[in-house]
């Protein structure tokens, strides 16, 4: 059983939207451009004229659908009902993520470019100076034409596990981008293996961090059905994060940096991590300087495994000078990018929406300094926040001071502050936050941040429906304590 009716109601309507948004991807998702089962009866009805409106109308319902049970469930959590015990959620996700592990890509086409990227390092080339263009066949058909000469910008841990995959999928489109998508799975079933238990060890609601970092519908759409590769990130990160935290001794710490390090070889985000660990390991060492030493161990492990891993890769160091390959995507969800187009204005730029705007070049460049003084003025008071708070604010904050943001980039440090005990006004904002944000892409994988109508639109719908069904929630204590299972 599910537990309470109501719980059950709340899981059967979420499952309901995810199946919803598997349909409408027929029809409004991102199909690969020689698409096997176009002629399929049920697709075909649903790619053509009104039958295309009606795949994209499924899409939008499946996305509020899945939202409202979401939030729905947050409130149950709160209440502590029955049903919402730590394994019932898990087969929860398991359930709302099944229709998403099997739909057409959704909200983005990066898993076509993680593909290409995948044929290029199989067919031998060096993916961090060539990019899809050098490999003419059916993958370069999917590459948008702003991304077809741009090497790629991931780590080699990536390139190495998608030239694997192509080693077994060859040059079959649809396969190798539904292979890709696992990738990004086993992602996020590490984040649900250690995500509660990394709340543990911070003394807050284990259930509460599944709630706001697996079963989110930001996460659902952009880890399973758009496959990000940040899933695998993350869920190295929150791995390495929670063998370091739980550590008795010093080599589990050290474990901890490894798998942080490799995270770091998917993206490079996770190397902020890296840093705040240094004050996990001084936990162990007694004496004077005790995090000048631990820094200094954090630092040679993490170093020395990023060497070895990428030697054992065979892929060299090119992907650091492709870290700022993402530049050209305008959008003023980062701040430095939104001010500059502001500050553009006056100026009389004809064409301001563009990264060769010098005023954007000029706030980009600041706002890097900014973030590097907020890191480290976080990273100085993680003593007193403790390391995992401050390394979760710190990567927000790197997200929305940095040149570009997605709105799947929160979840950086979103999954990270789930783990922690959390004000009720910082839950509400993080629940209306990730409903909002899974808006505000097209199911084609537009961004929709420059236009003002459905911005509006869907922060005041987000807002309403996360005030109505959490807003008279009480202050819950963080006790970390988890209801008992009924009705099992």
């Amino acid at each position: 059983g599910w537990g309470t009716e109501h719980v059950r109601r709340v899981v059967l309507t979420g499952f309901g939207g995810s199946a919803l948004l598997a349909l409408g991807s027929l029809g409004a998702g991102a199909p690969p451009v020689y698409d096997p089962v176009k002629r399929t009866p049920v697709i075909a009805v649903l790619r053509d004229g009104i039958g295309e409106r009606v795949a994209l109308a499924f899409v939008y319902a499946g996305l509020a659908v899945l939202g409202m049970a979401w939030l729905h469930l947050g409130r149950s959590l709160r209440r502590g009902e029955a049903g919402t015990d730590r394994p019932r959620l898990l087969r929860v996700a398991a359930l709302w993520g099944a229709p998403l592990l099997v739909c057409v890509p959704l909200f983005s086409r990066d898993l076509y470019a993680y593909a290409a990227q995948a044929q290029i390092a199989h067919a031998g080339l060096d993916p961090y100076s060539v990019g899809p263009v050098s490999l003419p066949g059916p993958f370069l058909d999917e590459i948008s034409g702003m991304w077809v000469d741009t090497p790629a910008p991931y780590g080699p841990i990536w390139l190495a596990l998608g030239r694997a995959v192509a080693t077994v999928t060859g040059d079959r489109v649809v396969t190798t981008v539904l292979f890709m998508r696992l990738l990004a799975v086993v992602g996020l079933l590490l984040v649900a293996r250690y995500l509660p238990r990394l709340a543990a060890a911070c003394g807050a609601d284990p259930r509460m961090a599944l709630w706001l970092g697996v079963l989110n519908p930001l996460v659902l759409v952009h880890f399973v059905a758009g496959g990000h590769n940040d899933a695998l990130m993350v869920g190295l990160l929150v791995a390495g994060l929670t063998v370091a935290v739980e550590a008795t001794e010093e080599r589990w710490v050290a474990a901890g940096v490894v798998l942080v390090s490799a995270g770091v070889l998917v993206k490079a985000p996770a190397g902020v991590a890296v840093a705040f660990l240094a004050w996990v390991w001084a936990r162990h060492l007694t004496g004077r300087a005790v995090l000048l030493r631990a820094s200094l161990r954090t630092a040679a492990v993490s170093l020395a495994s990023v060497a070895v891993l990428t030697a054992v890769t065979g892929l060299g160091f090119g992907w650091i000078n492709q870290l700022n390959a993402s530049g050209r995507v305008i959008t003023w969800l980062s701040l430095p990018t939104g001010l500059g187009l502001l500050a553009s204005i006056p100026t009389g730029i004809t064409d301001v929406i563009t990264s060769e705007n010098p005023v954007i070049i000029a706030f980009r460049a600041g706002g890097q300094v900014v973030t590097a003084l907020v890191l480290l003025w976080l990273w100085l008071r993680a003593g007193r926040t403790g390391p995992i708070r401050a390394l979760g604010i710190g990567l927000l904050a790197l997200v929305l001071l940095g040149p570009v943001v997605q709105p799947w980039y929160v979840l950086w440090g979103l999954t990270v502050v789930a783990a922690t005990s959390l004000s009720r006004r910082a839950w509400l904002l993080a629940a209306g936050a990730s409903v909002w944000l899974s808006m505000m892409i097209t199911p084609q994988g537009a961004n929709l941040f420059l236009e003002w109508a459905p911005v509006l639109a869907t922060g005041v719908a987000a807002i309403v429906a996360t005030y109505t069904v959490l807003g008279h929630e009480p202050e819950q204590a963080g006790t970390g304590r988890e209801p008992v299972a009924s009705g099992a």
